[in-house]
């Protein structure tokens, strides 16, 4: 077997990436919400994972639950995050004198 020869040594510690291309099926994050410091984990990944759906695609709270490990209120929560931050719009408004809501809108903040 041939032996590797490589251009640097390897960190003595720390996070290594391994980079791998992806032609198809994946999202595009910026680093403002995957370094923002004050969303959750549980926020960052449901951003990702609204990201990733086909546009029109229901986003409510009981279809997100019901279609991972996590609880209604943990969806909740995350999902106030977003709003709060700027990540997540959601629209309402009234027809027929009855409240409704819009498709939600998932946002990136210039900046961030």
């Amino acid at each position: 077997m041939a032996s590797q020869h490589l251009s640097a040594p390897p960190p003595a510690s720390g996070l290594v990436h391994v980079n791998v291309r992806h032609d198809t099926h994946y999202v595009v994050a910026g680093n403002h919400l995957a370094q923002h410091r004050k969303l959750t984990l549980e926020a960052k990944g449901l951003a990702l994972y609204l990201q990733s759906l086909p546009a029109g695609a229901s986003v409510g709270i009981k279809a997100i639950a019901a279609a991972h490990p996590n609880s209604e209120l943990l969806v909740a929560r995350a999902l106030r995050q977003l709003e709060a931050f700027g990540y997540l719009k959601r629209v309402r408004g009234t027809a027929a004198g009855r409240p409704v809501r819009a498709p939600d809108d998932l946002v990136q903040p210039a900046g961030g």
